[in-house]
């Protein structure tokens, strides 16, 4: 339990750190083809904060969306991944829109829905306003 606790703070601090496509530096051809890293990426650009009160997972019409810029980043990110040796692979998502569209658009591997990813994303919300996740 308490290496359970320690991973989902962990997730936590990387789901609230900001990050930009170039965080990885150049080192990313010597770290993205070795078999004991991740790469962790939130999604690509999606302008705005949240999603309405009124969203529902499966239904993008009713999420905040990546814009075109985003679509571009998300293919840019991929295109460096795929230069540094990260052809295929699995990517496992959240099931919002915005994560999926950012997965599928890296083009680097298979893109699996992980629901673990939602329960990360409610607890760092209820602990940014000051909740018990």
């Amino acid at each position: 339990m308490k290496t359970h606790r320690k991973l989902l703070i962990f997730l936590l601090f990387l789901y609230c750190l900001p990050m930009t496509a170039g965080a990885a530096g150049p080192d990313l051809r010597e770290l993205a083809v070795k078999a004991d890293h991740l790469v962790v990426l939130r999604h690509a650009r999606a302008p705005g904060t949240g999603d309405p009160s009124n969203f529902r997972l499966g239904d993008c019409s009713t999420q905040r969306n990546l814009s075109s810029e985003g679509r571009e980043q998300a293919a840019r990110i991929g295109a460096r991944l795929r230069a540094a040796g990260l052809a295929s692979t699995t990517v496992y998502s959240s099931q919002w829109c915005r994560c999926l569209e950012t997965a599928r658009n890296l083009a680097v591997g298979l893109v699996v829905e992980l629901p673990a990813l939602k329960t990360i994303a409610r607890a760092s919300r209820s602990l940014l306003r000051g909740k018990r996740a």
